[in-house]
């Protein structure tokens, strides 16, 4: 059993998976998102939240490579990983 709150079957670094979840939830948020998502009690929100900004940076940086921008692509990637773990790998188990 695992000791994170909440779960989610979701690869965001995946770039199909990624565009899904925007198309889906853009530009929900917080406990609105988390209620989508099926997440309830404390920290939803703050799980959520996370989630969206993530996947937001994520698409920054994939746009950023495609168009040969890879010093930027790299601080929006810096960005995620910050992200991942200080804000979504504590508090849901997913990708």
């Amino acid at each position: 059993m695992s000791d994170k709150p909440f779960k989610l079957d979701v690869n965001l670094d995946d770039e199909v998976e990624l565009d899904e979840f925007l198309k889906k939830h853009e530009p929900r948020s917080g406990v609105v998102l988390a209620h989508r998502l099926g997440f309830h009690g404390r920290g939803c929100g703050r799980a959520a939240y996370a989630l969206m900004h993530y996947a937001q940076n994520k698409r920054a940086a994939v746009s950023c490579r495609r168009h040969g921008r890879i010093a930027t692509a790299q601080q929006y990637e810096d960005i995620c990983d910050r992200i991942y773990r200080e804000d979504i790998q504590p508090l849901i188990k997913c990708w």
